[in-house]
C-alpha cells in the first residue's frame, strides 16, 4: 500500500489508525486538520496522510 496523500479510508480505520476515539476524529476534521471528502454512501473518508499527521 503506496501512501501519497491520495489514499481515503473510512472513520473506523481512521480510529484504529490513529488511536483515538470517533469525537477526536470528528473534531479534527470540523477542525480542518484531517481532510476528508464528500460523503460516499453511508458513511465519509478521510485522507490517511492527514490521519497520520
Amino acid at each position: 500500500m503506496s501512501n501519497h496523500g491520495g489514499e481515503w479510508i473510512t472513520w473506523p480505520d481512521a480510529v484504529a489508525l490513529a488511536r483515538v476515539p470517533v469525537p477526536t476524529i470528528d473534531w479534527h476534521t470540523r477542525s480542518g486538520r484531517i481532510k476528508t471528502r464528500p460523503q460516499r454512501g453511508r458513511r465519509p473518508s478521510a485522507n490517511r496522510a492527514s490521519v497520520i499527521e
